[in-house]
């Protein structure tokens, strides 16, 4: 990387060491690796306390860390469509969409929240409109994104008791899910030739999202604002950054890193548009 950084593909990270009240090293892909200033962590800040495997943190320090609640988890599709598929033709666009088929919002959260996935409301994307670098589909193809809220404990307890059962809980979800985007696509199926789905735990266990959350530390007004978490720890050298740490979406995360980066060096990274 430019600056001399190296980004490691499959390397975990398997331990924090901290010692003397600061972080001595990291232990990832089983390689230690020793930073000159400050460690920054975008686990999950639950996640990164466990990785210092009962390093000692000041109680309140602990309590901060851990003892909050998080948002609503999420069933995901990725559906790579060929290119007799035109997203103009659907009124898809360099946009996202959020589809409610009926309406109510309240009452759609709360009915997919209790587990009832029936005909529920979407949030779709097209990625391969919204940049022109190469890499996500081949020339002419495109992929949709699609999700939406679903509870935790049903998948979970499944996967852990009875894996074929899960299984076909996945399917019957993502079947529910389709149902919604044939409103909006009613010959998607024609497309598509690549179908990626997943449930929240297999975002808790590919990602490192607890609950499969999809925003983190949940917005609610005991976490939000003074109360969000913040990007210092009792621990000099380490910082967090991330949805919990900051705020969830594209845009919040973006400038959660550039905050750290300000921090850390002292040195404004925005910059100001000039009026015309």
């Amino acid at each position: 990387m430019q600056g001399g950084g190296t980004v490691r593909y499959m390397a975990p990270v398997e331990h924090i060491d901290v010692r003397h009240g600061a972080v001595q090293s990291v232990t990832a892909g089983g390689h230690e690796y020793v930073a000159s200033g400050h460690y920054i962590s975008d686990l999950d800040p639950k996640l990164t306390v466990d990785l210092m495997h009962g390093a000692a943190l000041s109680p309140v320090e602990r309590h901060r860390l851990t003892d909050y609640e998080y948002s609503a988890s999420a069933f995901n599709i990725y559906l790579g469509l060929d290119d007799r598929f035109h997203p103009a033709n659907y009124g898809i666009g360099n946009w996202n969409i959020w589809y409610y088929p009926t309406g109510d919002l309240n009452q759609e959260y709360e009915q997919q929240l209790a587990g009832n996935l029936e005909h529920p409301w979407i949030f779709l994307s097209c990625p391969t409109l919204k940049s022109t670098a190469p890499g996500m589909a081949p020339a002419g193809h495109h992929v949709l994104e699609i999700a939406t809220v679903c509870p935790y404990a049903p998948f979970k307890q499944l996967r852990e008791t009875d894996p074929t059962a899960y299984k076909a809980k996945k399917r019957e979800v993502y079947q529910a899910v389709m149902a919604s985007v044939r409103d909006l696509i009613p010959d998607v199926d024609r497309y598509a030739r690549m179908k990626v789905y997943g449930t929240p735990t297999t975002s808790e266990h590919y990602l490192g999202q607890p609950q499969g959350n999809i925003y983190g530390a949940k917005l609610v007004p005991q976490q939000v604002g003074l109360h969000r978490l913040g990007y210092q720890t009792e621990l000099p050298n380490l910082f967090l950054v991330g949805a919990s740490a900051g705020y969830p979406s594209v845009p919040g995360v973006i400038s959660n890193g550039m905050d750290v980066v300000e921090l850390l060096t002292g040195q404004a990274v925005r910059r100001s548009l000039a009026l015309a």
